[in-house]
């Protein structure tokens, strides 16, 4: 019998000082496009997630890759859809729309 225990996955928080903003550039998420305040970055089994403030000062968790921010730095957002923006799964979708529309 395996037996597995999440208390001893490890888990990291970054705090941050300056007044940091990011954007969500995921093109699917429901907040794609908006700036929000960057509170710390919460690092847990190889993942980054941010932690973001919104205009109500409540919290919430994004994947860094959604954002304009990933690994310690902030990347250029152009609002036009970058394809490095997409995962797998949005390029298998897209592809299948365009064959929709092609036949």
């Amino acid at each position: 019998m395996i037996f597995c225990c999440l208390s001893s996955q490890v888990s990291q928080t970054t705090h941050l000082s300056d007044e940091e903003v990011v954007v969500i550039t995921h093109p699917f998420h429901p907040k794609a496009g908006k700036e929000y305040r960057l509170v710390g970055i919460n690092k847990s089994q190889g993942k980054e997630k941010l932690r973001c403030q919104d205009e109500d000062s409540s919290e919430f968790l994004v994947p860094s890759e959604y954002t304009n921010f990933s690994n310690g730095t902030f990347r250029d957002y152009h609002p036009a859809v970058n394809v490095g923006d997409f995962c797998y799964d949005d390029l298998v979708v897209l592809s299948g729309i365009i064959r929709d529309i092609m036949c």
